[in-house]
């Protein structure tokens, strides 16, 4: 599932730097948590202890996406170059605990560099390192350059003018915390998913659609936006984002699909929005301490959908476009359990 998928579904934390509202759900650090330790005795092999602090069923998928990015990029090791743009694939879900993670750099010249980076769950014991034997649940590739000054400079596309500033979009309401896994809503839409870890990680303020849980709102445009901003920000020593924290925001089609269906209901059942592939076009630097998702679904149908994601910060600069693909799984109200 995607982040605003599940933010369009319950409310959550939204105070600037407030801790996690309970004891029972860890507190997530991005750089921390996304960064690996080398397997001494094979080259090119990391291992990681995935912390459920970013769990939405199972690991929330741009957060797997970002873990093997910071592999390819520590793999690459060349700070003279930037991230430019990363797919992943998604294979599989990805449970907390035990991950593998597998990089090969395909070329490393002057100007750019390209790597590729498997995620497989388990030990390094348990994973084979012969890449024929292995079973990834994400492949990832990356490509970083050197950013240099061009006689062409433009962006072709304009900054959305309907979205408000971040302190002007109203506060979600308060999440609700009583349900529990199994629970068969009939009249409380907010019990179709369980508790959701990821919630607790990340601040949130809608600016343009609905929740497919509110009532009396009559479906439009497949777009959706809402600001999204880290509890705890994952800055680099010179105070800009790791650009590696733009695969969260990035995943986000979901609520951009609702908007064209309307609410949940008995003619419009929920359903799950599963990754397939995940592509970022990393554009600029930012130091925003929030950051907008103008989200567009541009086509659903046979069990799938696709679409795009604008990353805007508060200075009104596009830093980065996503590009998703999904797979479109109805479920059951009260059927959802954590991984």
């Amino acid at each position: 599932m995607t982040s605003s998928e599940h933010q369009a579904v319950n409310g959550r934390n939204t105070a600037v730097g407030a801790e996690p509202s309970t004891t029972e759900v860890p507190v997530g650090d991005l750089l921390a948590d996304t960064t690996p330790t080398a397997v001494a005795e094979t080259p090119g092999r990391n291992r990681l202890e995935l912390s459920p602090a970013w769990n939405v069923l199972y690991a929330f998928g741009g957060m797997t996406m970002a873990t093997a990015l910071r592999a390819a990029r520590e793999a690459v090791d060349r700070p003279d170059l930037d991230l430019l743009s990363t797919t992943a694939t998604y294979c599989a879900p990805v449970p907390d605990g035990p991950i593998v993670l597998d990089t090969r750099v395909l070329r490393s010249s002057k100007a750019a560099a390209q790597c590729t980076a498997e995620l497989s769950v388990g030990t390094p014991a348990e994973v084979p390192i012969d890449a024929d034997r292995r079973d990834p649940a994400l492949h990832l590739t990356a490509v970083f350059g050197r950013r240099h000054e061009t006689t062409v400079d433009f962006t072709d596309v304009a900054y959305p003018a309907d979205v408000p500033d971040p302190e002007d979009c109203p506060e979600p309401g308060p999440r609700r915390v009583g349900a529990t896994d199994g629970d068969t809503p009939e009249t409380d839409p907010e019990e179709w998913f369980p508790r959701i870890n990821f919630h607790e990680q990340v601040r949130w303020r809608p600016a343009v659609g609905h929740s497919p849980t509110e009532r009396g709102w009559e479906p439009g445009p497949a777009r959706y936006a809402a600001w999204m901003g880290f509890v705890r920000e994952p800055r680099r020593a010179d105070g800009t984002v790791d650009p590696i924290a733009l695969c969260i925001p990035g995943d986000s089609l979901g609520p951009s699909i609702w908007q064209r269906l309307g609410p949940f209901g008995p003619d419009q059942p929920p359903f799950l929005v599963l990754s397939l592939e995940i592509t970022l076009h990393v554009l600029a630097p930012t130091s925003s301490s929030w950051l907008l998702q103008d989200v567009r679904c541009h086509w659903a149908g046979e069990g799938y959908a696709v679409g795009t994601t604008h990353l805007w910060d508060d200075t009104r600069s596009l830093v980065a476009i996503a590009v998703q693909r999904a797979r479109l799984r109805p479920f059951e109200p009260g059927t959802l359990t954590r991984r």
